[in-house]
This record gives C-alpha cells, sequence and structure tokens, in this order.
C-alpha cells in the first residue's frame, strides 16, 4: 500500500493528547490533526482537511471528509462519503456513514448514528441508539435520541399523517396546514383535521383537551386551527399545532 499522506513534524495539544499535523503526498495539501496513522486510512480517498481533528479509538476511512473544526474522538468511525465538517463533534461509539453529512455545531455521540443521505445541522444532537438516515434533515435544537428512528425528510406542502398525544389519548391527525420540522420528530402545524382518538381508558369519548392548553379541545371528526401558529424555524416550542410523524413517539412524549 502506497501511503497518500505524512505528519509535518507540527504537533499540538488538546486535553492532554498529542495531536499531530498532516499533508496529503498527491498535492501537498497541508490538513488536519490526527492522534496517530490509526485515526485515519491511508486507502481511498479521505482525509482530515483544515483544522478538523480525529483522536482516540475514532477511524475515517474508505472516501469520507473531516474538516473546519470538526472533531471526530472516541470510537466514532467516519466512513463512506460521509462528511463532518464546521464545528461539528462525532464521539462515543457513533457511525457517520453512506453520504451523510454532519455539520454546524452538531454533537453525534453515543451509539447513534447518521447514514444514508441524511443530514444533520445547526445545534442539533443525535445520541443513544437513534438513527437518522435516508433522506431525513435534522436542524435546529433537535435533540433525537433513545431508539428513535428518522428516515425520511420532513413533508411540507402535501397532507399527510401526524399523530399527537392529548389529555386522555393519542390523535390521529391529518395535517392540512403550514407546518414546521427543523427540530427533528417534533413538528408542529396551524391546521388539522381529528381522524381518529385512541382513549387511553378504552373510552368512547370524542373530544379531547390540549396537553399545555385545557381550553383548546380535539373533536373526531372536526378541524382544529391554531390562530396564533408561529412559523419560526428556529423556535422549537412556539405556538401551534404540536405532533409527531408517528404512534409511537407521539405515546412516549
Amino acid at each position: 500500500m502506497t501511503p497518500k499522506y505524512e505528519f509535518t513534524g507540527e504537533t499540538k495539544q488538546l486535553n492532554n493528547i498529542t495531536l499531530r499535523r498532516i499533508r496529503r503526498l498527491s498535492d501537498g495539501l497541508v490538513g488536519g490533526w490526527i492522534e496517530s496513522a490509526a485515526n485515519l486510512s491511508q486507502e481511498g480517498d479521505c482525509f482530515v482537511f483544515d483544522e478538523a481533528t480525529v483522536y482516540g479509538n475514532a477511524t475515517v476511512y474508505g472516501n469520507a471528509m473531516v474538516s473546519g473544526n470538526a472533531q471526530v474522538s472516541g470510537n466514532a468511525l467516519v466512513y463512506g462519503y460521509a462528511w463532518v465538517y464546521g464545528y461539528a463533534w462525532v464521539s462515543g461509539n457513533a457511525y457517520v456513514s453512506g453520504s451523510a453529512w454532519v455539520y454546524g455545531d452538531t454533537c453525534v455521540y453515543g451509539n447513534a448514528q447518521v447514514y444514508g443521505n441524511a443530514r444533520v445541522s445547526g445545534y442539533a444532537e443525535v445520541c443513544g441508539s437513534a438513527w437518522v438516515s435516508g433522506n431525513a434533515y435534522v436542524s435546529g435544537n433537535a435533540r433525537i435520541y433513545g431508539d428513535t428512528r428518522i428516515d425520511r425528510p420532513f413533508p411540507t406542502t402535501e397532507e399527510f399523517i401526524g399523530w399527537k398525544k392529548v389529555r386522555g389519548a393519542i390523535l390521529k391527525l391529518q395535517i392540512l396546514g403550514t407546518r414546521r420540522g427543523n427540530w427533528g420528530v417534533k413538528c408542529r402545524t396551524n391546521h388539522c383535521l381529528v381522524l381518529e382518538a385512541i382513549p387511553f381508558d378504552g373510552s368512547q369519548e370524542t373530544t379531547f383537551a390540549s396537553l399545555h392548553d385545557a381550553g383548546f379541545t380535539y373533536t373526531v371528526g372536526k378541524q382544529a386551527m391554531s390562530w396564533t401558529y408561529n412559523p419560526d424555524t428556529t423556535v422549537e416550542c412556539g405556538a401551534g399545532i404540536h405532533f409527531f410523524c408517528s404512534q409511537v413517539e407521539a405515546e412516549n412524549y
């Protein structure tokens, strides 16, 4: 195997760890920092750029890129055509793979996985055993955790089904109006139709009050409107009708 990078001799300390600057041999490009050759494969087109750092038992391989001021540490793996950049941090036993991008000030850690064509940005966190995959997009201040699975983009135009926990029941909603979903599993809209209620006590009740506003009720077969809906995607808990994209997520709320 022909080496593709070398150490420049420049070092720096990070949390009592000595990091070494690398240089790509094909064009002399000075790259980022790694603790040892075990952190960056000599095969493929993978590389660590700019001021990015890879250390601990973390490994970057395949055609993956780590750039900007990103950090990859612990036992994390970044591979395939994945790209970690900005101030993102991937640590623990997390994987970022496929053609996924993790960027901004995001953190992916624990046993989390981000793969496929997924995008995680902003100040989002993906942790625990959560997976973000497919064409999913997670941003803002979202925190995706536990065993959550997100594998689809958030719909922005077509009508679709949402799920909501209210006092005494889970509601199945047809989402009709404007909606926002930049925080991951939690979403909100200004307009919906209540299709079905699943009461916790098995009753035949059809009208239920909101968890957070007892004066706002939902009735099966009727539409609900939020006249104070907040369309600002940077605000997670703004006014509106909050819902989830799956029944399980609503039940666990």
